[in-house]
């Protein structure tokens, strides 16, 4: 094939043709291992990386949101990223419509946003990429399926706008909405891996292989609101090869041609210049794309579980036409943006730099400050009623065991002062020293035991707390609300609790499992060896125990400063860690855009940051850790000193063997005591990370306002949901106001509107991850409550079984690294009396990827995700649709299900559901219900109820065919993108 050049050129084809393959060929992603890939004649794996990047440019679906401030994720596109103005950023976010966007961030374009911030859509997140890509404006830009998650009206807005900005550019779209592609553009249809038909749109629609009927049928259903005088007209694009602009260093001609050659016909870049159609099935496979996957399975709770409507949530109010930061003023470098204007007067913060000063970032102010470290005592207050009976009885044996095995100290010490006290003796020194030594040997046997038994019942008793700690902090963080996962994205994110989880936890079983039985141990080998030694040589005892205040303040002293350069350390290791993840999630675009040194510069600095601080830990910390451990050398002298001093003055009533028990006394206990405090380091370690984790325990709290009432309804139908308000805070506005609809069993209901209307909120209420904002007496069955399920208040509900009840399909698919079958089964109720074979291939050929999966070599057993078979976005929507059919779910909740999906695969999709809900089967249950937020026609044309909104409100409702007839909002939105093309069509020559 070759691309027209200075031309926009549209790729379709259905789900898993190879077209995002395709996309990663011409960017030098994937290499082929047959055929070549020219640009301009040259062969592209020739190419230098940075030429390549500075001229082609790819914009993935999934669009990746670097942690930054919003100014610097659109300045990233820039190739003069030392001197992005606010001009240039402002006219950027007004290329892609983020204007409203931006007024409604807390801090405008200061606003620190991420891969996971809820305070942006996946729309949003397109048009930032789009905004992105336009400071870049590169020769050859590719964009794969840019506006899948936008409404109709903003899909034609946006479609138009790029076709003004790429006049006479090389432009390659990759799209299933075909209703955009006009008359005279040239489009590349691919099928299986292969390129089926090529030529202007104008030659394919009558085509009968081509996959247009979905596309046709929806435009003959729409021909009467078109005028016949909005045919679409433009002037052909020439015949020749693709070029980019010439540059000053590494140019390539413009003469020559990007094309794709099969091994065999080499010679047609020299020759030949007729399009032809190349295979991509026996050759190129598409590798797993681990970080796509990853960064997925990160967003998974906070994008598609948590997501807000941010458009309809207006932050600090600011003057209209403006974007938070002064136009007037340009900024000197997006690596370092300061102290420059917003339009309401404020400053913008210091932004994340690239740069070694500018690498820290400014905490929002509004985020609560860090707990205190809390004390030994309070951590070990969370122990005993974690544990159960058995564990119980483990924890008092183990506290025994450790009396025991403090007891056999001072006893071995006093055996020991007898095996010496034999050697004085006149007669029988034989049988003496050997009483002693039997002596030795029993209490050294039962020191051992004792002391290995009560490390291990601790250690036991440690491990059924950490794991008791996980399970209830990640079920509180399961039925946490959307809004506290918002108020806390920054230090709550879902990063930051499965790291607690997974290694705070570990680190924290050490209080347990070693300081509880070494404190035993020290604490009852002090008492008796103390007291023992007082009864004996009184004087000698309280000389041993002068520098003990010397020693407790030296210790001391160290564990705070320990601590404090602990919580130091792991943030400085947290960041260097979030930004090499950082660099590893999005490589693909960081590549795209030439940004490597920049963001190795980052995670540069910030692991020298981190070594920094760790140097600064030992330097603070370490004259405290020498001082309390020579503290026992400098014991041992004394007491020897002072020991010799009271035997040579003969003092009365102090014999030689009494003189000898009382150092053994001493020197044993305080040694041992000493041995074992060297453990200290790693308490303190563990200390803080048992407060981090403790953290979560106390802030993750249930979103159940009463634990008096637990009802389980037999479904969660009919859903109510009356005047229904919902506010993120009470300085914001609504996301919803009054809204009211019910959702009947056997009924589908499809939720439509333009981007940021309150779509994926509503979803966010059926699903219980966010409540209303009107209360009402739990104690009064007969007040007005604003949502309920199957006749039960929402408050009274034990969500985790409603939850049973309810299946959900999110925007952004995610695949588990397993076989497809497991990806399917995962969530089946193991008492269903199908085989989970049998509802898994049920399940499969209901979403329509059944064919699909039996063409695989292995079939069901096939593995995806991280490391296995890759499958395109289409496709993995449809495992993600068959996942939640398995479940055989009452209710059936599905986000934008045909985003990623050919026009064919949705159909299917559409009469499975409708079917599915007419199923007999599912009747029997009590019936099944679907609620679908769409911009998809196909999704309203099934719906038995559309409900539109706009701006968090309820404008009108009732089927597709009467809301189209009555011309009013929902016409309006369908249409506006055919007018919109017509408007922004050229006029005919």
């Amino acid at each position: 094939m070759q691309i027209p050049p200075n031309a926009l050129t549209f790729l379709v084809g259905d789900s898993g043709s190879g077209k995002s393959t395709l996309c990663s060929l011409m960017t030098n992603l994937l290499t082929p291992v047959a055929g070549e890939v020219f640009v301009d004649g040259h062969p592209i794996d020739k190419i230098q990386p940075s030429c390549l990047s500075r001229h082609i440019l790819l914009v993935h679906q999934n669009a990746s949101v670097f942690h930054d401030s919003f100014f610097n994720n659109v300045a990233f596109g820039s190739t003069c990223r030392g001197n992005v103005s606010a001009t240039e950023v402002r006219q950027a976010c007004a290329f892609a419509q983020l204007e409203s966007t931006v007024l409604q961030l807390d801090n405008g374009l200061a606003t620190i946003v991420g891969p996971r911030s809820p305070n942006l859509s996946g729309g949003e997140r397109q048009r930032l990429a789009l905004a992105r890509a336009w400071m870049r404006d590169p020769a050859i830009l590719i964009l794969d399926e840019p506006t899948s998650a936008l409404d109709p009206t903003s899909q034609s807005a946006v479609t138009n706008a790029i076709r003004r900005w790429r006049r006479d550019k090389t432009t390659i779209i990759v799209t299933h909405d075909m209703s955009n592609i006009r008359e005279d553009d040239f489009v590349f249809i691919m099928k299986s891996g292969s390129i089926t038909r090529q030529g202007r749109m104008r030659d394919l629609r009558d085509v009968a292989t081509v996959p247009l009927d979905p596309v046709g049928r929806r435009e003959s259903d729409q021909a009467s609101s078109i005028s016949a005088n909005d045919q679409l007209e433009s002037s052909a694009c020439p015949a020749t090869h693709l070029s980019v602009a010439q540059h000053q260093e590494n140019t390539l001609p413009s003469s020559s041609s990007m094309k794709f050659t099969s091994s065999r016909d080499s010679s047609l870049a020299k020759s030949s210049k007729e399009d032809m159609p190349m295979s991509l099935s026996n050759g190129w496979r598409l590798t797993s794309d681990l970080a796509g996957k990853k960064q997925d399975f990160l967003s998974y709770l906070d994008r598609c579980f948590y997501a807000t409507d941010t458009n309809s949530t207006p932050g600090k109010s600011q003057p209209p036409g403006t974007l938070g930061v002064s136009a007037r003023e340009p900024v000197r470098s997006f690596t370092c943006l300061s102290s420059s204007s917003f339009a309401d007067g404020s400053s913008m913060t210091s932004q994340l730099s690239c740069k070694k000063q500018g690498t820290k970032i400014e905490k929002q102010t509004n985020l609560p400050d860090p707990l205190p470290y809390n004390s030994v005592r309070d951590i070990l207050s969370t122990v005993w009623p974690s544990l159960g009976l058995r564990d119980r009885l483990c924890c008092v044996l183990g506290l025994l065991l450790c009396l025991l095995a403090a007891a056999a100290t001072p006893a071995f010490s006093f055996c020991l002062a007898g095996l010496m006290g034999a050697m004085w003796l006149e007669t029988d020194k034989l049988q003496g020293g050997l009483r002693w030594a039997i002596y030795l040997v029993g209490i050294a046997v039962t020191d051992g035991l004792c002391t290995g038994g009560g490390h291990f019942l601790f250690e036991k008793v440690s491990q059924t707390w950490v794991d008791q700690l996980r399970h209830d902090i990640f079920g509180k963080a399961l039925n946490q609300q959307r809004l506290y996962c918002r108020a806390g994205a920054t230090r709550d994110s879902t990063n930051t609790l499965a790291r607690c989880l997974d290694r705070n936890a570990q680190e924290m079983r050490i209080i347990v499992s070693k300081f509880v039985p070494i404190s035993i141990v020290v604490v009852a080998i002090m008492a008796v060896s103390v007291s023992w030694s007082m009864a004996i040589c009184w004087q000698l005892a309280l000389v041993a125990l002068s520098p003990l205040p010397f020693y407790l303040l030296a210790v001391k002293m160290y564990v705070r400063v320990s601590s404090k350069w602990e919580k130091r350390c792991n943030e400085a290791a947290s960041e260097a860690s979030a930004a090499f993840e950082e660099i590893m999630l999005n490589f693909s675009l960081i590549r795209a855009f030439g940004l490597g040194p920049c963001f190795h510069s980052k995670q540069s600095t910030m692991a020298n940051r981190a070594w920094q601080v760790g140097l600064q830990k030992a330097i603070y910390t370490g004259p405290w850790y020498g001082l309390y451990q020579s503290v026992a050398l400098s014991l041992t002298a004394l007491i020897f000193y002072y020991g010799t001093s009271l035997a040579s003055q003969n003092t009365p009533n102090i014999g030689v063997n009494d003189m000898l028990q009382v150092i053994n006394l001493l020197l044993f206990s305080m040694g041992t005591s000493f041995e074992l405090l060297n453990g200290l380091p790693q308490l303190t370690a563990a200390r803080v990370a048992a407060t981090e984790l403790l953290r979560h325990a106390d802030s993750t709290g249930s979103i159940h306002t009463s634990k008096q009432f637990s009802i389980r309804p037999h479904s969660p139908l009919p859903i109510q949901m009356k005047s229904v308000n919902l506010t993120s805070d009470e300085s914001s506005a609504r996301i919803l106001s009054r809204f009211t609809c019910n959702i009947n069993p056997g009924s589908c209901v499809a939720i439509v509107g333009p981007s940021g209307s309150g779509k994926t909120t509503i979803l966010s209420l059926l699903l219980g991850l966010t409540t209303p904002d009107t209360s009402f007496n739990t104690d009064d069955r007969t007040s007005e409550f604003p949502l309920s399920f199957g006749g039960v208040p929402y408050s009274l509900l034990d969500w985790q079984y409603v939850r049973s009840k309810m299946a959900y399909v999110p925007q952004q698919p995610f695949l588990f690294p397993a076989t497809i079958r497991d990806n399917i089964a995962y969530g089946i109720s193991t008492t269903c009396p199908l085989s989970v074979q049998e509802i898994v291939t049920q399940a499969a050929q209901a979403s329509g990827i059944h064919d699909f999966i039996i063409s695989l070599p292995d079939g069901y057993d096939t593995l995806v995700g991280d490391g296995g078979q890759a499958l395109s976005g289409g496709q993995a929507q449809l495992v993600n649709i068959a996942r939640a059919l398995a479940r055989r779910p009452c209710l059936l909740i599905l986000d934008e299900p045909s985003s990623a999906l050919d026009p064919e695969s949705t159909l299917h999709v559409c009469k499975a559901l409708k079917s599915l809900v007419r199923s007999p089967c599912w009747q029997q249950d009590g019936g099944m219900a679907l609620v679908v937020a769409t911009h998809s026609v196909d999704m309203m044309q099934i719906a038995d109820e559309v409900v539109v909104l706009h701006k968090g409100c309820k404008v009108e409702q009732g089927t597709y065919g009467d809301l189209m007839a009555s011309r009013s909002h929902l016409w309006r939105l369908v249409h506006q993108s055919k007018q919109d093309q017509v408007a922004g069509s050229p006029m005919p020559h």
